[in-house]
């Protein structure tokens, strides 16, 4: 119908609502934009967005950062203690893995003391072509057989063709405590089997004090002469049998299957060999309590001797894979305990079972202990000095084919290092750095923002309301229904004033309009005067 005002488009209450946010809001550079005018408002609208799109980024790369990348931080503090330290568990191989003169006694031929050495160091130790002889294998397996005295397996023909632990041990010092060779053994030393062949494993010992008069001393054998030579057709290029010893020191709660070859000191001349222990402790208990949760997350200790770290869980996994698929257990997995009962692998089962699973191994799910000790050593070799042995001074020296072994913490400290990943209020406060220094954004201006949506949507929704109410009202009023004046009056002016929008859209009182009547409002009127 003609004559009805046509209320004010809700836009204009949108634009007027932007502008009240900007003026009043907390955020840095928004007043700027409704009190400026010409180029000034131009020149703050681009620094805005300039920051805006700043802010933006960079809140997406630390959320991309923190989602996707993880990565992972790290800090390293010194820590000295007063109370006494462990040190690190020390494990003693003999190079030359058999003994020749007991090989001798056995009628053990170089070809079978190769097959059997090959047989403990798996893959790293075989030589390809010999994986692939079948038939060699076969001959190997019978002459290994053919040796073995009634009742004797495995187990028992590498101890007889090893060197004992009182071969290797000739004594042993513990801080002041001297204890002789063979007390040592039974006391503080267990058998290993590793890649190495058969090693003496020591037992936790603690040092209360500062330097090597605390620590331990070893006095070692080193025969000379009583290494085999190893057919190399069989072995290949890795295993390498010499006069010397191999020694280890690593976590008591780590396997030393494939670190007594890869993290351990080898020596081959008599002298005297310090190893002065510096020990780091790697504490990764954070990475459990990160906001994201991440793929390199810590496996953490369920109070066993052996906790699937990355290091134990591809021996453990490796292990119970042999079990189930070849049926026996492989010797120089050195898993102490074989609750099943399952029998040792032979030699044979090694090669033609063991070691193809163990070079098609997967090491998927394994991950880093939370908390485990490394020790790095400085290594200070003393050998013997011909012009000491001249002139007698034989104090402190060991006699020829003995080697003296210090193990010993200078000082009773450890670097900590401790590994997370970002943490829920660690984050927050990185986006809320971001937020700060680009627009002084906070959590109350997005509250801020919040409010002024929702005003907004709700005006829209009650000016849509009050439209369809007037528009009844105005159809009536023009029909004549209400009785309403005739168009052009000053009351009619102010009845659609009052209804008139304000830039809010709100319905507010505003001066008086007058609106001319339609033309047969006009006709009328002159017909009745």
């Amino acid at each position: 119908m003609m004559g009805a005002a046509e209320p004010r488009s809700p836009s204009g209450g949108l634009h007027y609502s932007l502008q009240e946010f900007c003026r009043t809001s907390s955020a840095h550079g928004l007043g700027h934009l409704p009190d400026s005018s010409g180029r000034t408002r131009y020149t703050w609208l681009l620094i805005v967005l300039a920051l805006l799109v700043a802010l933006v980024y960079n809140v997406s790369v630390s959320i991309y950062r923190e989602v996707v990348v993880q990565p992972i931080r790290t800090e390293n503090t010194w820590v000295t203690t007063s109370e006494p330290m462990p040190l690190p568990r020390t494990t003693l191989c003999d190079l030359s893995v058999f003994r020749q003169p007991r090989l001798d006694a056995r009628n053990v031929s170089r070809e079978l003391a190769s097959y059997l050495a090959s047989s403990l160091g798996g893959e790293a130790f075989t030589a390809q072509w010999f994986l692939e002889d079948a038939e060699r294998q076969s001959r190997l397996e019978a002459e290994y057989e053919s040796i073995l005295e009634p009742g004797e397996n495995y187990t028992d023909l590498i101890d007889s063709l090893s060197p004992s632990c009182s071969d290797v041990i000739k004594s042993c010092q513990l801080a002041t405590i001297a204890v002789p060779g063979e007390e040592c053994c039974q006391k503080y030393f267990t058998a290993v089997y590793t890649i190495r062949g058969k090693c003496f494993q020591m037992a936790d010992f603690t040092q209360e004090d500062d330097g090597k008069q605390h620590g331990l001393l070893f006095t070692l054998s080193l025969p000379p002469a009583e290494f085999p030579t190893l057919d190399r057709s069989l072995v290949g290029g890795c295993l390498n049998t010499r006069l010397g010893m191999e020694i280890l020191l690593d976590d008591p709660h780590r396997l030393p299957h494939v670190r007594v070859y890869t993290h351990s000191v080898a020596v081959s001349a008599p002298g005297v060999l310090e190893l002065r222990v510096t020990r780091e402790t790697s504490d990764r208990h954070g990475l459990l309590n990160s906001v994201f949760p991440p793929r390199h997350r810590c496996a953490a200790s369920n109070g066993t001797s052996l906790p699937e770290s990355v290091d134990n869980c591809p021996v453990l996994q490796l292990a119970e894979t042999i079990r189930l698929t070849c049926g026996c257990y492989w010797l120089s997995l050195p898993v102490t305990i074989n609750d099943t009962g399952t029998p040792i692998c032979s030699p044979l089962q090694v090669f033609s079972c063991a070691i193809p699973l163990q070079m098609n191994q997967s090491r998927s799910g394994c991950h880093s202990a939370c908390r485990e000790d490394d020790f790095q050593t400085d290594v200070i070799v003393n050998k013997l000095s011909p012009m000491a042995e001249a002139i007698g001074m034989k104090r402190g020296v060991p006699p020829d084919g003995l080697l003296f072994l210090k193990v010993y913490f200078k000082t009773l400290q450890y670097r900590l290092v401790r590994h997370w990943c970002q943490t829920g209020s660690e984050l927050l406060a990185e986006l809320g750095g971001h937020m700060g220094i680009f627009l002084g954004v906070s959590v109350v201006t997005l509250c801020e923002a919040v409010a002024a949506i929702g005003s907004c949507v709700a005006g829209v929704c009650r000016a849509r309301r009050v439209d369809s109410d007037e528009d009844v009202r105005q159809r009536q009023d023009v029909g004549g229904e209400r009785g309403a004046e005739p168009w052009g009056t000053k009351s009619h002016a102010m009845h659609v004033a009052f209804r008139a929008y304000s830039p809010s859209g709100e319905l507010v009182p505003m001066a008086a309009a007058y609106y001319p009547p339609p033309p047969e409002k006009i006709v009328r009127s002159s017909l009745q005067n």
